[in-house]
């Protein structure tokens, strides 16, 4: 029940951010994730594994800024977090049960904990705002 209650919110999410005219990458979109697999993907990469890998390593790398869905605790998501922070992309980490913003110490990370949409709504909409300004900045 909490796992479907959290595709819930990474859907919000996404279409919070969507709603701002922002494009989104995101597993959470199938029909652009399937583009990770084609078989020229697949033949490039070797593996299913290392197709869903680059796409999310490539959409880090892209993207002006990222933001998590991180109520479970996922080695793979740190990974993730890591990455966009070595890429200097601010990062806004999300969680109905942990507000990581209380463990993790670096300028372009943002933790939050929310509890419902109206509350994420908010945190969301306010990250969207500090990445627009940071952007209009020569620097960040």
């Amino acid at each position: 029940k909490f796992d479907q209650k959290i595709t819930l919110f990474k859907n919000e999410i996404i279409t919070l951010i969507e709603s701002h005219d922002i494009t989104v990458i995101s597993a959470e979109k199938e029909s652009q994730y399937k583009q990770a697999f084609t078989q020229d993907k697949l033949a490039e990469y070797g593996d299913r594994n290392h197709a869903h890998y680059e796409f999310i390593r490539q959409g880090i790398a892209g993207a002006d800024a990222v933001v998590f869905e991180a109520s479970y605790e996922d080695f793979r998501v740190g990974h993730e977090a890591t990455l966009s922070l070595m890429y200097e992309k601010p990062i806004l980490v999300l969680s109905q049960l942990i507000d990581y913003g209380q463990y993790i110490y670096h300028e372009k990370f943002i933790g939050k904990k929310y509890s419902d949409k109206k509350e994420l709504k908010r945190i969301v909409e306010d990250f969207l705002a500090v990445v627009k300004k940071l952007s209009d900045k020569e620097s960040y």
